[in-house]
């Protein structure tokens, strides 16, 4: 494509430039395409709420950590339940909390530490899976009403909200 005073070059013809990403050449102009419109619109929201879970998996991995780390949590957490639902028996410690009864800490100090962190966990994950969740419908909502600048700041609010967590 050349440009020519203003003109772009498409094949053998000069064309003014197209107005917009909504826009396609027919019967020798530029024409807004519902299609294109629509499109445009689905490609913005998917951008605003991919936005929202960047932000989500960030806190969440800050939180959590990696979800290889996260795999092993659950199962310290799994093995510190079913050690506290026996009534802590000493000869028969689950080798996470066993692992976890160092500095000090007997079985039974473990495996509650191991179940506050998982608590505070699954606090966490819960809280960012309902901002996420809320803020994307929201998100989708705007845009649907044609209120992209409202949808903006409706992710800018959540990504503030999940920082908190």
């Amino acid at each position: 494509m050349k440009v020519i005073e203003g003109l772009h070059v498409y094949g053998d013809e000069l064309r003014v430039p197209n107005p917009s990403e909504c826009h396609r050449w027919q019967d020798g102009e530029w024409v807004l395409d519902d299609a294109l419109v629509v499109a445009a619109r689905e490609r913005r929201l998917s951008k605003l709420c991919e936005a929202i879970d960047r932000a989500g998996n960030s806190v969440l991995e800050s939180v959590v950590g990696s979800p290889l780390r996260l795999a092993e949590y659950e199962v310290a957490a799994m093995e510190a339940r079913a050690f506290k639902s026996a009534g802590y028996p000493i000869d028969s410690v689950p080798r996470s909390v066993s692992a976890w009864s160092i500095g000090g800490r007997n079985p039974e100090q473990a495996a509650n530490e191991i179940l506050e962190k998982a608590q505070r966990g699954e606090v966490a994950i819960h809280a960012l899976r309902e901002i996420r969740l809320a803020s994307k419908s929201k998100v989708r909502q705007a845009m649907a009403d044609g209120l992209e600048d409202e949808a903006r700041l409706h992710v800018k609010q959540a990504i503030e909200d999940m920082s908190r967590v």
